[in-house]
């Protein structure tokens, strides 16, 4: 394998081409990651919303009302950012920065220019297609509720909890 003047050895075309194919599924992954975290946390909380309702905590309507946004509608139960947040933290911040210092060290060190090319077109088009179908993913996985439905909501839960003896 040939070595650069500085011991670090030098990368091939077929290698940076792998890497800058594997980045977008990456992405994606960690976009469906985060997707099955959201339904993690709406089972959670429907499942504590239950218990709250069994125990005599909420009225029925409540339990309707919470089961109609988060279950029937899909709303999310956090705020993106949050999610991201969380699911960078638990792991996939190291895998993207292990990916992305690999796929620079395969540009750096990689011999000729129509490898380089060749996975600067495969990194632009496989992002830009995860970036695109993101867009209309967030729109339709990452809605949460409006202001009045949180209102809605909180008062039915207020409403029967003021008025259950403890």
């Amino acid at each position: 394998m040939p070595v650069s003047l500085h011991g670090v050895p030098h990368l091939s075309s077929v290698s940076l081409i792998i890497l800058s194919a594997s980045l977008p599924f990456l992405f994606r992954f960690f976009i469906r990651s985060l997707t099955a975290y959201q339904n993690l946390l709406r089972a959670n909380n429907l499942q504590r919303q239950a218990w709250a309702l069994l125990a005599g905590q909420y009225s029925w309507d409540a339990y309707r009302l919470y089961v109609e946004l988060y279950w029937e509608k899909r709303l999310t139960p956090q705020k993106l950012r949050s999610v991201i947040w969380q699911n960078l933290k638990y792991g996939f911040f190291w895998v993207f920065a292990v990916a992305v210092g690999a796929i620079a060290w395969a540009f750096a060190t990689s011999v000729g220019v129509s490898g380089r090319v060749t996975s600067a077109g495969i990194l632009l088009v496989g992002l830009g297609w995860e970036a695109i179908t993101l867009r209309s993913y967030r729109q339709h996985y990452w809605t949460g509720p409006n202001q009045e439905q949180l209102d809605q909501l909180a008062g039915l839960q207020r409403t029967h909890t003021s008025s259950t003896p403890l």
